[in-house]
């Protein structure tokens, strides 16, 4: 298959979207990149037991020596939020409980309802409620509208941290309990056990990449990290970036030409997805400089695989190509550091075999109109009178032949946007002249 632009846009917009899900990132990984595994290969310590990082003893790569790493508890961590019905509890009532790290009760914190309605006539409308947690850091909202379009969450502020427990919506006879689990807050990624794990999916548009990341914060920690000017750089010719929303605090900012890590991350795995875009000089060949995060411990590349298109990336193996999860074909290619090697600043990404418009098409096109434009400026122009229906019928069909032509070549993405702009409307003028009754 020849890759055209229009091939690798449709593969991609439905298929390496799968970087803003969490089973997308592990599934094009080839391998079950699971927390545990990870850890593994990095020598963290957990509940205990002692990973070996190249046939060596060791602790954990990031732990400080006031890291509290699991203490040796062995107890599945970290701790699991809840939010469960509950048959006790009267209609429109929610019961929430704060424990710590050691499920011990956490008192005297303000703790936040937020409502969510939306409806067709008055779209979203967004309230707040506010309760103090007792002294058994549990307590009650209670007398709550119940609805279809009504959703819920419970969140508490602490220590400049925000923990919330996942939305929720009220059944119509009982109400719902929530546990929510509040963490002592730190600063330093050492202490909090931070690595990351980087996926950048590569789709190629008009005149354009656009490159959507994926980048898993695990914290293996008992600790919620809140980073304190954590950056890298952004690519110096990239633009629109956009940061998917997220329903935590947890995003991405771009300031001073830098991506800014910013929200709550408590124990255990967390994901932030952004997107950028990167000129395309329209030659079969281009590279781009990827920063990294700080920490990061594996990454890997992908975009769509075709016969014409090969990835390369320094210092990364050859691409394998797999399928995702509805048979389309990637180009996957994924690299791991242990402790014992410097880690990756930036990745040079480099795309070899991208579809150039053949030269040919081009001239074609450019042809055509050029002797349409002449053809109907001799006929409506020319001094004498000599206009003919037969004529003005023959220049009408080439330039309604013209216009199919470049809506056939924008939609195969031969055109971009300004061309097809500029040229559409020249067309749609000359039309105009040509069917303009002349005496």
């Amino acid at each position: 298959m020849v890759m055209t632009v229009a091939s690798c846009s449709r593969i991609c917009r439905t298929k390496l979207a799968v970087v803003a899900s969490v089973f997308g990132l592990v599934q094009l990984a080839g391998s079950s990149s699971s927390a545990d595994e990870l850890n593994a290969s990095r020598g963290v310590v957990h509940d205990g037991g002692t990973a070996e990082a190249n046939g060596s003893s060791s602790v954990s790569p990031t732990a400080g020596p006031a890291d509290p790493h699991h203490a040796g508890t062995g107890a599945a961590y970290p701790p699991e939020d809840r939010v469960e019905d509950d048959p006790e509890l009267p209609q429109g009532t929610v019961r929430f409980v704060l424990r710590d790290a050691d499920e011990k009760p956490v008192p005297d914190r303000l703790v936040t309802l937020g409502l969510l309605a939306s409806s067709v006539a008055e779209g979203e409308s967004h309230t707040q409620f506010e309760v103090p947690a007792d002294i058994r850091g549990e307590g009650s909202f209670r007398n709550l509208e119940i609805g279809s379009r009504i959703a819920y969450r419970v969140s508490v502020r602490s220590d400049g941290g925000l923990f919330a427990a996942s939305p929720f919506r009220l059944p119509a006879n009982h109400g719902i309990r929530v546990l929510l689990h509040v963490y002592a807050i730190t600063h330093d990624p050492t202490r909090a056990g931070i690595y990351f794990d980087l996926t950048a999916a590569i789709e190629l548009r008009e005149d354009r990449f656009q490159i959507d990341e994926g980048i898993d914060v695990y914290n293996s920690s008992r600790l919620a990290w809140v980073p304190n000017d954590v950056r890298f750089p952004l690519a110096s010719r990239a633009t629109a970036f956009r940061a998917q929303p997220s329903m935590s605090d947890q995003t991405l900012l771009q300031v001073a030409g830098d991506i800014e890590l910013r929200g709550t991350y408590p124990p255990g795995r967390h994901l932030v997805v952004f997107g950028w875009q990167y000129p395309w000089p329209g030659t079969d060949e281009t590279s781009v400089s990827l920063s990294t995060p700080p920490r990061t411990f594996a990454a890997r590349i992908l975009t769509a695989a075709t016969r014409s298109l090969h990835l390369f990336v320094d210092g990364f193996p050859e691409p394998d190509v797999r399928l995702d999860g509805q048979g389309h074909r990637l180009l996957v290619t994924e690299r791991r550091w242990t402790l014992f090697e410097t880690l990756p600043t930036h990745l040079q990404i480099t795309l070899r075999g991208l579809p150039v418009a053949p030269v040919g098409r081009w001239i074609a096109l450019t042809l055509a109109i050029l002797f349409i434009a002449l053809g109907v400026g001799f006929a409506v122009f020319q001094r004498k009178p000599s206009w003919s229906p037969v004529a003005t019928s023959s220049h009408r069909d080439a330039i309604l032949a013209a216009l199919l032509d470049l809506e056939r070549a924008t939609t195969a993405g031969h055109v971009g946007p300004r061309t097809y702009t500029r040229t559409r409307e020249r067309l749609l003028n000359l039309l105009a002249r040509a069917l303009r009754p002349h005496p």
